[in-house]
């Protein structure tokens, strides 16, 4: 007979767990690039200047990989 404790949590427990802080952790990650977003769009020209973006560039800053970009942005 097998008897579960804490240490032992069986496979589709620790799958459903995994999945579940996958799920909450992209939602996350999301709602920031909605913040960076909104907060990039409420600055104007001149602050966007001084940060090296472009207003065309807005969304691509918040949504797309560093890496993907031709482009880098000062950090």
């Amino acid at each position: 007979m097998t008897y579960l404790t804490f240490t032992s949590v069986p496979h589709s427990r620790v799958s459903f767990l995994q999945i579940m802080a996958n799920f909450f952790e992209k939602r996350r990650e999301n709602a920031a690039r909605k913040q960076t977003v909104y907060a990039l769009n409420s600055l104007g020209n001149h602050a966007l200047k001084d940060l090296a973006i472009d207003r065309s560039e807005i969304f691509s800053a918040a949504y797309v990989s560093p890496s993907d970009r031709r482009r880098g942005f000062m950090q």
